[in-house]
């Protein structure tokens, strides 16, 4: 799907055990009752179990679906990344098309292309990498609260963080999104994706 749709979609992978778990990765997990893997879930409210290549069309499905709901804001994306202290700093703007209260914007570090053989015994794994990784979620998994917001009302936040050096930072990239946590299908109202921006 990433491949396909470009950056009009925003890929996240939550790995709750192994080599790539995390407490953010735990905590977004449990924030959608998940209790099973693999499942997606697109825009919060929209879910798919199954990673096979027939679950394609679903994802494909509810993709098109979600495209349909009009969002309730703007969301604008600056990052800063430092190579020599791996200083990562990421601003955000957002400005509200309708009214909403109860959101929060919300970061994820991720990382792609990471060596891992998968997906089979032994010698002969099925894959050898694994892509969309969630690193780090900035401050952490809850969020940053946005205040109650009225049309036109805007909010700006920025996060810091240094890259841990155990992960490749060519292939890391950040994630920002704003979703309802009032909603219990917990909507996202918009999300964005960006490569770090190397000087």
């Amino acid at each position: 799907m990433a491949k396909l749709k470009g950056d009009s979609i925003a890929v996240l992978e939550y790995f709750t055990s192994g080599a790539f778990s995390n407490s953010d990765a735990v905590g977004r997990t449990n924030y959608y009752s998940i209790t099973s893997v693999p499942r997606a879930k697109f825009d919060g409210r929209r879910q798919v179990s199954g990673g096979s290549d027939a679950t394609f069309n679903q994802y494909h499905n509810a993709y098109v679906m979600e495209m349909n709901f009009p969002s309730a804001c703007l969301l604008d994306i600056f990052v800063d990344y430092d190579t020599t202290t791996r200083n990562l700093k990421v601003k955000s703007r957002v400005t509200a098309v309708d009214a909403f209260e109860n959101a929060r914007i919300r970061y994820a570090i991720a990382e792609s292309h990471i060596y891992y053989p998968w997906g089979g015994p032994p010698p002969s794994p099925k894959l050898d990498s694994v892509h969309h990784v969630v690193r780090k979620m900035l401050p952490n998994y809850v969020g940053v609260s946005i205040p109650a917001m009225n049309p036109n009302d805007t909010f700006i936040d920025s996060q810091i963080y240094a890259l841990s050096s155990a992960w490749e930072d060519t292939n890391c990239y950040v994630v920002v999104f704003v979703q309802d946590d009032d909603d219990p299908t917990h909507p996202v109202y918009l999300g964005g994706t960006t490569v770090l921006d190397f000087r």
